[in-house]
């Protein structure tokens, strides 16, 4: 909610969340608590506008048919005409292209394990791993960092001493 941002510090408290088309003041899962997360460059200035001519209570995101919350139907159905668009067949999921790309992206933009754990909010380290798939570019990136030849190369000079 417009509320929960804070424009002077840039940021945005997540302290509640969405289970199905009802919202919670709550997080859910095991031990979850609210956490601060940076406002994107991106759309600090819509987010800047929102808040200033807004009620702390009114959605930050909101549906403009409605006036109330975008909900998760309404979501579902944008990502279906998307994919249709866009020619994707395979059954890719909305929370798949979103939760699971944010962690991989930053994972491979060279972010720390533990800094994407704080963006995504999670309590465990486990949970941000299951997330973050590194690509084969950033595998091929890390495997060329050491060299297999100076290695060689050392064992067998040491192995002359």
């Amino acid at each position: 909610k417009c509320g929960d941002v804070d424009l002077d510090k840039d940021f945005i408290k997540v302290h509640a969340t969405w289970s199905g088309n009802v919202y919670r003041n709550r997080r859910k899962g095991r031990g979850a608590k609210s956490f601060l997360i940076p406002i994107h460059n991106d759309i600090r200035s819509y987010i800047f506008q929102r808040v200033k001519n807004s009620t702390s209570g009114a959605w930050l995101f909101y549906n403009p048919n409605t006036g109330g919350p975008i909900t998760t139907n309404t979501l579902e159905r944008v990502w279906h005409r998307i994919k249709d668009r866009a020619g994707i067949t395979y059954p890719l999921r909305l929370y798949d292209a979103t939760r699971h790309s944010v962690a991989s992206q930053l994972v491979s933009s060279g972010q720390s394990i533990y800094v994407v754990k704080q963006v995504l909010g999670h309590t465990m380290i486990e949970t941000t791993e299951k997330y973050a798939q590194v690509d084969l570019e950033a595998k091929r990136k890390a495997i060329n960092t050491i060299s297999l030849l100076e290695k060689k190369e050392q064992k067998l000079i040491e192995g002359k001493k």
